[in-house]
């Protein structure tokens, strides 16, 4: 059986006494604030990162962006924007990628944090949650 990410939800929202993370599915409008937090956090994401040695545009963006949100039905990533407020800055992404495993029913969770917002956890409880989506929502191992 082949699992897809059909009808994935629009936005996943977490909050506790704590801490708020609304995770919104990506969306070609948010190419200017992707770059921005791309542009901040090139020295650390360089590191891991291998399109962060290529040029990043808005129009780049928004062409990768237009086929990443293509893909969502179609057996394609799966990837969120992360912030901690609406209306808030972009802080990140978090996604989760098909094909990367031997498991046809796995997924490999992706993500990272512009570097002004690093250290706060961001990223392990973005990932805590796209772990819940793909096994409870998309039954996924």
């Amino acid at each position: 059986m082949k699992l897809t990410f059909k009808s994935p939800p629009s936005s996943l929202r977490y909050e506790d006494d704590d801490r708020r993370l609304i995770l919104k599915l990506a969306d070609v409008s948010d190419a200017p604030a992707l770059v921005e937090a791309i542009q901040e956090s090139l020295p650390a994401l360089r590191q891991f990162m291998p399109w962060a040695h290529y040029p990043q545009s808005v129009e780049e963006q928004e062409r990768r962006l237009t086929e990443l949100v293509s893909g969502f039905g179609a057996g394609g990533d799966l990837v969120f924007h992360i912030y901690e407020r609406d209306g808030g800055p972009f802080m990140g992404c978090v996604g989760l990628h098909r094909g990367r495993t031997l498991n046809s029913r796995a997924f490999e969770i992706g993500y990272w944090v512009r570097t002004g917002a690093s250290g706060r956890g961001l990223a392990t409880l973005a990932a805590q949650c796209v772990v819940v989506l793909g096994m409870e929502y998309f039954q996924m191992e």
